[in-house]
């Protein structure tokens, strides 16, 4: 759910920005821009930490996932601009209610479906 929010957040601080940025304008870009990396780092690393036992299958669709994200990425962006960023963010909002769904957790579940529906028209 986090991931999701930072997505969209680096979106509006980026789109916040003016034509000529100053040294602290670019700081917060770089900052607000890689949060969504470090977070989506410490996903995989708890995810592999919970399923020790099969880390080859989890790391395959790990990998598998970054180059269909490599290999979508282009294209999306030439289709549909910067709207691909605001729909990356929902989905991740989305995969975090199957996460909490899988895990048992309600109110992770219900969290994470709200504010996938509050955030839509982002």
């Amino acid at each position: 759910m986090l991931n999701g929010l930072l997505v969209v957040g680096a979106l509006i601080v980026l789109l916040a920005q003016h034509n000529n940025p100053t040294n602290w304008d670019l700081a917060l870009i770089y900052f607000s821009t890689a949060l969504p990396f470090f977070v989506s780092g410490a996903i995989v690393s708890l995810a592999i930490g919970e399923t020790i036992t099969h880390v080859h299958r989890v790391y395959f669709f790990d990998l598998m996932g970054a180059a269909a994200g490599c290999l979508l990425l282009y294209p999306l962006l030439n289709g549909f601009g910067g709207s691909v960023r605001c729909w990356a963010g929902h989905h991740l909002r989305r995969r975090a209610a199957i996460w909490h769904s899988v895990s048992g957790s309600v109110r992770g579940r219900v969290g994470s479906v709200a504010l996938a529906l509050a955030w839509w028209r982002f």
